[in-house]
C-alpha cells in the first residue's frame, strides 16, 4: 500500500475494466442533487378493495385520515411531490438504510425519518449511485446520544466518480451479480417452503400422515421416545482445551466445537463424553431448535450436563431427528420445561414425549432420505450464495475508491 493509499488520496480504484485510465474525481452529494424532506407513502397490508392495494399517505409521521386506492395514487403523488425514479432515499435514523427508486416502482416505506436526493446532475448515473450506496460510509454528526444523519451530513458526504462510461460498466457488472445472488435467494426460499411442506405432511400426529410414499398403507404407531431413546452411561472427562467442547446451535444449526464463552474456566464444570450418532440437545433451548445428531467427526467430544446426549436404537436416526426438528414439535416443548430461573427440559422429560411413526423401517428411510436430499440442496445453494456475496464484497472494496 502506497502512502497515498494510506492517506485516502488514491485517484483510481485497484480493479478497473480494460481501457480506463482516467483519474476519478470527488464530489459532494450536495453538488450532485438537491436534498428534500420526504413525505411518506406506503402500501397498506390490511386494507383492500378486491386485489387493488391501498396506500396511506402522510408527512413526518402525521398520517392522512384515510387510505387512497391505487388508481388515485398518481394524482396524490403529483400533489405531494413524492420521490421520483432515480432519486436516492436516505434514512436519517441510526440504521442508515438507503436505496434508489427504480423504474416502475412506487416509493412507499414506513420510516418517517427519510430524506431524498433529487439526482439532477448528469455527472452521475442512477445505476452507479445505486451500487455506490451499498458501500458508502456516512459521516454522522457527533454529540448526540442517538446518532442521526442530517441534511448537512448528506450534502457534505464525498463520493468518488469516474467518467459515465466507466460508471456504466461498474454498475452493469455489479447489478448482474446482484441478480444472480437474488436468484439463489429465491431458490433458497422455495426450497425452504418445499421442506416445510414435506415436514408438515410426511409426518403424522395420529394414525396416518397426509402424504405417503406409494405402497405404504399400514397404520402408524404411537409410543414414547423412551422406546427408541435411552440415557447413556455418564462418563466424566477432564479436558485441556475448550476446543474439545461441543456447542449445539439454535434454529437447527447443528453442532460446532469450541465453548460459546471466552471466559470459560476449564474443568470448573463437569464434562461428559459424547459419541457420534447420539441425539444431542440443549436443555435450556430445545424449544429454540437446539438439537442435532452428533456427526462422526465429533466422536469423543464433551459437553456439560446442560447439553445431554441420548442413544438412538431401533429406529431410523434421521427419521427421529426430523420428527423432532419440526418447528411445530420442538416449540411445544417449552411448556414442559421445569426448574427455577432458566427452565430446562431434562432427559426423563424428553423420553416421555410421544412419537407417531411407521413400523416399517423402509418407510422411515424413504422419508428421511427425501428430507436429507432437500437439505443437501439447501446447503449447496447457500454455499454458492455465500461465495457470490464474498465476491461482491471484494468487488465493492476494489472497484471503488
Amino acid at each position: 500500500m502506497t502512502k497515498a493509499d494510506k492517506e485516502g488520496q488514491r485517484k483510481a480504484p485497484i480493479l478497473r475494466f480494460k481501457g480506463f485510465t482516467d483519474d476519478w474525481e470527488q464530489r459532494k452529494l450536495g453538488e450532485i442533487g438537491k436534498i428534500r424532506s420526504c413525505k411518506r407513502i406506503y402500501r397498506d397490508q390490511t386494507s383492500s378493495e378486491g386485489e387493488i392495494p391501498f396506500y396511506k399517505i402522510g408527512t413526518f409521521g402525521k398520517e392522512a385520515d384515510s387510505f387512497i386506492p391505487q388508481k388515485l395514487y398518481k394524482e396524490y403523488k403529483e400533489k405531494f411531490s413524492f420521490p421520483k425514479v432515480g432519486d436516492i432515499l436516505i434514512s436519517a435514523s441510526g440504521t442508515l438504510g438507503r436505496t434508489v427508486v427504480y423504474n416502475g416502482e412506487d416509493a412507499y416505506f414506513q420510516d418517517s425519518n427519510i430524506v431524498w436526493l433529487d439526482n439532477n446532475n448528469h455527472l452521475v448515473l442512477n445505476n452507479y449511485l445505486e451500487i455506490y450506496y451499498q458501500r458508502v460510509h456516512w459521516k454522522v454528526s457527533e454529540g448526540s446520544t442517538i446518532k442521526r444523519l442530517y441534511n448537512s451530513d448528506i450534502e457534505r458526504t464525498i463520493i468518488s466518480i469516474p467518467k459515465r462510461n466507466e460508471q456504466a460498466k461498474i454498475s452493469e457488472c455489479l447489478k448482474l451479480l446482484n441478480k444472480v445472488i437474488a436468484l439463489y435467494e429465491r431458490k433458497l426460499k422455495l426450497l425452504s417452503q418445499v421442506k416445510k411442506y414435506f415436514l408438515d405432511n410426511l409426518f403424522a400426529e395420529k394414525e396416518y400422515p397426509n402424504l405417503r410414499f406409494k405402497g405404504y398403507e399400514d397404520t402408524w404407531l404411537k409410543s414414547k421416545f423412551s422406546k427408541f431413546l435411552s440415557i447413556p452411561e455418564k462418563v466424566k472427562v477432564t479436558i485441556d482445551s475448550p476446543s474439545r467442547i461441543l456447542t449445539v446451535k439454535l434454529n437447527l444449526g447443528g453442532v460446532q466445537k469450541g465453548a460459546n464463552r471466552t471466559t470459560l474456566k476449564l474443568n470448573s464444570t463437569t464434562y461428559y463424553l459424547r459419541k457420534a450418532g447420539q441425539l444431542i440437545y440443549g436443555k435450556q433451548n430445545l424449544f429454540n431448535g437446539s438439537l442435532a445428531i452428533i456427526p462422526s467427526q465429533f466422536e469423543g467430544y464433551v459437553t456439560s450436563g446442560d447439553v445431554p446426549s441420548l442413544n438412538i436404537d431401533n429406529i431410523d436416526k434421521r427419521f427421529l431427528y426430523y420428527y423432532i426438528a419440526r418447528k411445530s414439535f420442538y416449540k411445544k416443548t417449552e411448556a414442559y420445561s421445569s426448574g427455577t430461573g432458566s427452565k430446562r427440559i431434562h432427559e426423563k422429560t424428553f423420553l416421555g414425549f410421544n412419537i407417531v411413526y411407521p413400523e416399517d423401517l423402509k418407510e422411515q428411510e424413504k422419508i428421511s432420505k427425501l428430507i436429507s436430499s432437500i437439505n443437501s440442496n439447501i446447503e449447496l445453494y447457500r454455499s454458492k450464495k455465500n461465495n457470490l456475496m464474498a465476491i461482491k464484497k471484494n468487488l465493492l472494496n476494489t472497484m471503488f475508491i
